[in-house]
């Protein structure tokens, strides 16, 4: 195969795995042929057969997933990091506020020293919170995604052999239906 065929299988495998999960080689040579690119319809299957599209529409979705699944971690840390910070000034406050108050009893007005102790305690639990619950928060979220993508792989694969879009979306809800219905069984009955 020449480079300008290669280049052109590559547009095209392009072209076909931005159509989305109703995807076809019938609608990608519709929309293409109303662009006014000829290409057949023979060629474009024998593309896809050739060069596995299938399988890379796979693995692009995947490396997309697992991009959106980095940012929504590292957003999770940024705001657990955020409320360790509040925690941290509220501690900060309490402490210059106890040591205003004990410098000059009137000086605070009517911040009692307890009320002073009280935030400065409320302070180190959120940011113990802060932390403790963002590690939570990713390790189920890393636990989700490992266990999901595991089980819907091979379901995407299976889906993708049917030719109707409608009835790959079809089955597809039914897939993630069922998977849902089994975590929430599995957390029911005190699984996970």
């Amino acid at each position: 195969m020449t480079s300008s065929a290669k280049s052109r299988e590559g547009l095209l495998f392009l072209l076909y795995s931005e159509l989305g999960p109703d995807r076809s080689l019938e609608r990608l040579h519709a929309l293409i042929v109303s662009a006014g690119v000829r290409v057949s319809l023979g060629t474009l299957k024998r593309y896809s057969s050739e060069f596995d599209w299938t399988r890379r529409v796979l693995e692009v979705e995947a490396e997309s997933a697992a991009r959106r699944h980095e940012r929504a971690v590292e957003t999770l840390a940024a705001q657990g990091e955020r409320h360790a910070q509040l925690g941290r000034v509220f501690q900060t406050l309490a402490a210059r506020a106890a040591d205003a108050r004990l410098r000059d009893p009137e000086g605070l007005g009517r911040a009692s020293i307890a009320a002073i102790a009280r935030a400065g305690q409320a302070g180190a639990e959120m940011e113990r919170r802060a932390g403790t619950e963002q590690r939570d928060r990713q390790g189920a979220a890393v636990e989700i995604w490992n266990r999901l993508t595991f089980q819907l792989v091979p379901a995407f694969l299976d889906l993708n052999e049917l030719p109707d879009p409608a009835m790959r979306t079809e089955r597809f809800v039914e897939v993630v239906d069922r998977l849902a219905d089994e975590h929430l069984r599995a957390i029911a009955e005190g699984g996970s």
